[in-house]
């Protein structure tokens, strides 16, 4: 491992990744779950999604692709997080690291996430990121959110409330950076952003309301494979392929826990959020690649080759590859892809 893949270095999505961080579980959060047979059922979907990072571990080591880990911060019956504006019994469960988490040009940025779940899980990634500062990347935060009620006042919110975005609301391509509609990023977030990074330009995919990695992947220039369709975007992707998915139609499970799981199912298209690991490899769930088996040969045809990935639980906990993968070193640059 050479000193530069533990300095961030994000510019896209599809060049080679060299590192990345890969979640973890809490195991302890079992014990907030009372009924048995709820306990019961979240062991064996915790115990799944255990499967599926040693299956992605297994793929970096191929791959070469330098891993860290959080450090899940253990559920204590004593101990109560306590916000003005609300309280909360545990930490989340760190298995999602691109939701808390931007790496954009040579920067960390925790971000001011609109889920109250999220307001803690910085301290469960501070030795990694300690590193990583240490070896001269830049290490930022967006304003810590009040999430003071009156911030959510109806659905206006979007033109005059605090900052608040999440991670996967800001895709990189190139000097362009790709925002959502709304919900998940609002206007104060676009202009925080805009001022902090104003080498990037900044355009909005219309229709989008939602972590924008289970929108469309751009699995590199010139091709996207998107559930949402190229009018919706710019109009500098006009030249570019498109193949296309429809989201797979289920019953969103119930909600057990909301630091176990996202309940964002209306605004989450699981089937295109993979991982590309570089423009000829790219990591998708073993079911979409087994049910969707004509996209797959789209994809193959531009000389692509997917990797299935065994997910089955991701329904139940609602996250994708890039959700549980944050790359934060790839050999991308600021460049004009357009």
């Amino acid at each position: 491992m050479t000193e530069s893949r533990k300095n961030i270095n994000r510019f896209d999505s599809f060049t080679p990744c060299r590192s990345a961080v890969i979640g973890q579980i809490n195991w302890t959060l079992i014990e907030l779950i009372e009924d048995p047979v709820k306990r019961e059922y979240t062991q064996l979907y915790l115990e799944d999604l255990d499967n599926t990072f040693n299956h992605l571990l297994d793929i970096c080591k191929q791959f070469d692709i330098h891993v860290d880990r959080p450090t899940a911060i253990p559920y204590n019956p004593q101990k109560k997080y306590v916000h003005p504006y609300f309280e909360m019994a545990a930490i989340k469960n760190p298995i999602t690291p691109s939701d808390t988490f931007l790496c954009l040009a040579d920067t960390i940025v925790e971000v001011a996430s609109v889920q109250e779940n999220a307001y803690f899980d910085h301290m469960q990634y501070k030795e990694i990121w300690n590193e990583y500062f240490d070896n001269g990347s830049k290490w930022i935060a967006a304003p810590v959110p009040s999430h003071n009620p009156e911030q959510w006042d109806g659905f206006d919110y979007y033109d005059w409330a605090e900052i608040l975005f999440d991670a996967p609301c800001v895709e990189p391509v190139g000097n362009t950076v790709l925002l959502p509609d709304g919900v998940v990023l609002n206007n104060r977030a676009r202009v925080w952003l805009e001022r902090q990074f104003p080498q990037f330009e900044y355009f909005t995919i219309e229709g989008t309301r939602g972590h924008l990695d289970s929108y469309f992947r751009i699995l590199k220039p010139g091709l996207i494979y998107s559930a949402v369709p190229k009018e919706h975007f710019p109009a500098k992707f006009q030249n570019w392929d498109f193949i296309y998915t429809t989201k797979t139609q289920y019953t969103a499970p119930e909600i057990v826990s909301e630091l176990l799981q996202d309940d964002d199912f209306e605004n989450t298209v699981l089937d295109v959020n993979g991982f590309s690991i570089d423009e000829e490899n790219f990591i998708m769930m073993e079911h979409v690649w087994k049910h969707h088996p004509d996209n797959v040969k789209q994809i193959e045809s531009h000389g692509i080759n997917c990797i299935p990935l065994p997910f089955e639980t991701s329904r139940w906990f609602n996250q994708g590859i890039n959700c549980i993968m944050n790359a934060t070193n790839r050999t991308g640059t600021l460049v004009n892809y357009f």
